[in-house]
């Protein structure tokens, strides 16, 4: 039916922004338990001389560049597959 068919394509304008709102508040909300106890990071000195602070990937990759870059162009991709399917660019040409 069409009604499924529009709820389908329209219910992101207010679902893909609080999911992305949420997403980003857990992210906010777990940072110092991660920073407190370095859970999943990985320290130095070690046979590598490597060192991973995962409190500080969830800080910057994960919350600003993925989120603040790809959240715009994902969102865009939306709206253009709903003017497709719920027919926009049909009414343009007419």
């Amino acid at each position: 039916p069409y009604f499924v068919k529009w709820v389908r394509y329209t219910a992101f304008y207010v679902l893909y922004p609080l999911g992305i709102s949420s997403e980003l508040t857990v992210c906010y909300f777990a940072n110092p338990t991660l920073r407190s106890t370095g859970m999943f990071s990985y320290r130095m000195p070690n046979a590598w001389n490597f060192d991973f602070d995962f409190a500080f990937f969830n800080t910057y990759c994960v919350m600003l560049v993925a989120y603040v870059a790809f959240s715009p162009m994902l969102y865009s991709h939306m709206m253009s597959q709903r003017k497709k399917a719920l027919g926009g660019a049909k009414a343009k040409k007419q």
